[in-house]
């Protein structure tokens, strides 16, 4: 059986996309045979008898959890945080990765989707698989220093990303474009029945501590041509709930931070889903959201802020667009994606986390001439 270390930064339990996407992955290999385990810092944000991680998930086949130390502090002052970030994952990830070497073996593969622990594990004769879903100027320089390296395989959420880097032709050959999935174990089979006019959106109400762009729906939800439609916002902080239930209207209501389950039980009873972000240039042209994969599976018609990168994704025959802060388009879009039939197709499925990662095991097999897993 081969052997895969998933070793992140990230920490967990966390109902970030990232996060899901990491814990799913690493079921996904699990399932298919590779004895993948996780290692991420131990920062001090969750108790030691925290949430059982698999609970919180709703992970059925589980896989070894390692906590490793984090002897730095960590958000513990409200100045620099940004700078005391790149620090500190820097500090941690160049620990990590002697402690994690230490313990394996020249057939481990690496998995991470921390740039830091790329540039010192790509030092060693070990294959790395490295996840970039965000453009920045530590990812630039990194791919720079290890271009001419054959131990990579990186993964990139839309095309718009890759272009963003100068890759060398080497690490652009073995670099191949994929975005989210959804966890097929998570939704009702049948599905339960869908609740008329009842919209949602599910994700962060902040996305790198900005606002996503929630008064603007409140604000929306509050004319009279949306009156017999009803908002569901699922998502937290609960500082962030609290503080916009103040100002919603009777039609727009807040679950606030839900376990994954329940949060797909809220996709799967609605009838529309919402995909918007703050106006930055990682929104508009780099994402491939989480929930939008989820909303396809749930059987929802998408209402979507018109970016290039919710223009990039696969099957669009669902979607209905708006202009970006144009109340009436946003209106109009709702209105039509209600009175429309969700189109059903058999791509849907082929989005799933196990064929997903099929896919990378298949880029895996071509890049060492190998014979790919059957999709």
């Amino acid at each position: 059986m081969k052997k895969i270390i998933y070793l992140t930064y990230q920490v967990f339990p966390n109902d970030k996309a990232n996060n899901i996407q990491t814990i799913k992955t690493i079921e996904a290999l699990n399932k298919l045979g590779y004895e993948t385990s996780l290692f991420f810092p131990d920062r001090g944000k969750v108790n030691k008898e925290d949430i059982n991680i698999f609970q919180y998930y709703g992970v059925q086949k589980e896989f070894r959890i390692t906590k490793l130390k984090h002897y730095l502090p960590f958000n513990r002052t409200k100045y620099f945080k940004k700078i005391n970030f790149v620090f500190s994952s820097f500090i941690w990830s160049y620990y990590a990765s002697k402690k994690v070497l230490s313990k394996s073996n020249r057939n481990t593969t690496f998995y991470t989707r921390t740039h830091w622990l790329l540039l010192f594990l790509s030092r060693k004769v070990l294959f790395i698989i490295y996840e970039c879903h965000k453009y920045s100027k530590i990812d630039n320089l990194i791919f720079k220093l290890i271009n001419k390296n054959n131990n990579v395989l990186l993964i990139f959420s839309n095309e718009n990303l890759k272009d963003q880097f100068k890759l060398s032709k080497k690490l652009s050959s073995r670099s191949f474009i994929i975005g989210s999935a959804f966890d097929e174990t998570s939704f009702l089979n049948p599905p339960p029945e869908k609740l008329y006019n009842k919209i949602i959106f599910v994700g962060q109400l902040l996305r790198f501590n900005q606002s996503r762009n929630i008064n603007f729906l409140i604000k929306a939800f509050s004319d009279i041509r949306l009156k017999d439609f009803n908002l569901v916002i699922v998502g937290g902080p609960e500082s962030e709930v609290k503080k916009l239930s103040l100002i919603s209207p009777k039609n727009v209501s807040f679950l606030g931070q839900l376990d994954h389950k329940k949060a797909i039980r809220e996709i799967q009873t609605s009838e529309v889903g919402i995909l918007i972000n703050p106006d930055d240039k990682h929104s508009k042209y780099f994402t491939s959201p989480l929930k939008y994969f989820e909303y396809l599976r749930g059987g929802l018609k998408i209402v979507a802020v018109d970016y290039p990168s919710h223009k990039s994704l696969p099957i669009q025959d669902n979607i209905f667009y708006f202009e970006d802060s144009n109340a009436d388009s946003f209106i109009t879009s709702i209105i039509s994606s209600t009175q429309a039939k969700f189109k059903e197709t058999s791509e849907i499925a082929l989005f799933s986390y196990l064929n997903r990662t099929k896919k990378i095991l298949a880029e895996i097999a071509r890049l060492e001439g190998l014979e790919p897993p059957t999709l």
